[in-house]
């Protein structure tokens, strides 16, 4: 049984680190992203993110 727990009423903002997985349910949830990622493809999947106004990105460095 898989659980997709962005979709809980009680979740307002959805923290990932922008892998592809977390994402897609983030954005099927309708779920802003706050995304701080770590890896190349999930830079790529949290700009994707911001560019369409879903999300704003933390960098780290």
């Amino acid at each position: 049984m898989l659980f997709f727990f962005a979709e809980h009423p009680n979740v307002k903002l959805f923290i990932t680190q922008g892998g592809l997985q977390s994402t897609e349910e983030a954005i099927a949830a309708h779920k802003p992203i706050i995304g701080i990622p770590f890896h190349s493809d999930q830079t790529s999947n949290v700009d994707t993110c911001v560019k369409y106004g879903m999300g704003k990105m933390l960098d780290l460095e």
